[in-house]
């Protein structure tokens, strides 16, 4: 009984460092998600698909949440045949509020996936 005990105890502390460790992952791979989404876009086109129907609880947005600058009002992201893009910033925040920055770099079209690091309020490339 008292082993029996000890393990339910030991097993009921380790579920909140389990969720907060989910829902961290859960928000950077839908940043990964959505920039490999997005490279694949550049080579040709696929069926449109909803991050939230994937990665629940996961926000995804067009304004740097870490700043208090008004909302970019434009949604156009696009991809020539050449192999450019327009150049655009999507934001991604997870219920844990971990931030990610997907970036379309313009004149290659080719994406980077960032981390808002708030001790330092920078973004630090990790993709």
């Amino acid at each position: 009984m008292f082993v029996a005990a000890t393990v339910a105890i030991m097993a009921a502390a380790a579920v909140p460092q389990l969720t907060a460790g989910v829902e961290r992952t859960r928000a950077a791979s839908a940043a990964r998600y959505l920039a490999g989404r997005l490279a694949f876009a550049r080579a040709l086109v696929a069926p449109p698909v909803r991050v939230a129907d994937v990665f629940p609880h996961v926000v995804v947005s067009l304004s740097d949440p870490s700043e208090t600058q008004a909302p970019e009002t434009s949604a156009l992201l696009s991809f020539t045949p050449v192999g450019t893009a327009s150049s655009r910033t999507l934001y991604v925040r997870g219920r844990d509020g971990s931030q990610y920055a997907v970036r379309v770099l313009g004149a290659t079209g080719r994406t980077r996936v960032l981390r808002y690091a708030p001790a330092t309020r920078t973004w630090i490339e990790v993709l």
